[in-house]
């Protein structure tokens, strides 16, 4: 596969199977607590969730832009030595 098609396969699992073993303990541990809480306590927990969302797909956005960058100065110096 091209690597422009691997960077924008979006069926790629990253960070699998660790990634998706962490994601089923989260539900399991959300929906425990989510058992224990009132009304109110559930909408603090959906919030904060979706708040770490928010955060991870920023480093996910930040990571592939510095990984890109960083990908263009290699071939850039790989291009100048020759």
């Amino acid at each position: 596969m091209e690597i422009i098609e691997r960077l924008m396969d979006q069926e790629y699992r990253y960070g699998d199977p660790e990634y998706s073993k962490l994601g089923k303990e989260a539900s399991a541990i959300s929906a425990t607590l989510s058992a224990q809480l009132d009304e109110s306590g559930k909408k603090l927990m959906e919030e904060l969730l979706d708040i770490e969302m928010q955060r991870n797909v920023l480093v996910q956005e930040d990571a592939f832009a510095v990984g890109v960058c960083t990908g263009v100065k290699l071939m850039c110096e790989v291009q100048a030595c020759e």
